[in-house]
């Protein structure tokens, strides 16, 4: 699990929302020390689906502008041995989005519902 938040180009301040990410193999950026596992198809599967768990217990919890998950060849997720994600939880160079992030409420919703999706996740596996 790898936590972040976004932000995008300089005079772009309007992108909101919580997105995370999944590896998605990319034969351009092979494997350093997980070679056998990078782009074994159950982890991949059990990576997608604990972003999307994740994901719908964030939006639900938040209402925040849901944009969707994605696979990316990420270090962080590609180099994991076991089912990994990356969040991005807002985007900090959005004024209103920011000022939700900075409140401890907001961060408590967000840590609840990754804490929530973790374990519906684990009740599948």
């Amino acid at each position: 699990m790898s936590i972040h938040h976004n932000s995008t180009g300089a005079g772009s301040f309007t992108a909101s929302g919580i997105e995370p990410y999944y590896y998605k193999y990319n034969p351009a950026y092979p494997s350093v020390i997980n070679s056998d596992k990078h782009n074994d198809p159950n982890r991949v599967m059990k990576s997608t689906l604990l972003a999307d768990l994740i994901q719908n217990e964030m939006i639900s919890a938040t209402d925040a502008t849901n944009r969707g998950i994605d696979g990316e060849t990420l270090a962080v997720l590609q180099e994991t041995a076991v089912p990994a994600t990356l969040l991005e939880l807002g985007f900090i160079n959005n004024t209103a989005e920011r000022k939700k992030l900075v409140t401890s409420s907001y961060q408590n919703k967000l840590a609840k519902a990754i804490a929530d999706g973790i374990e519906e996740y684990f009740e599948r596996f």
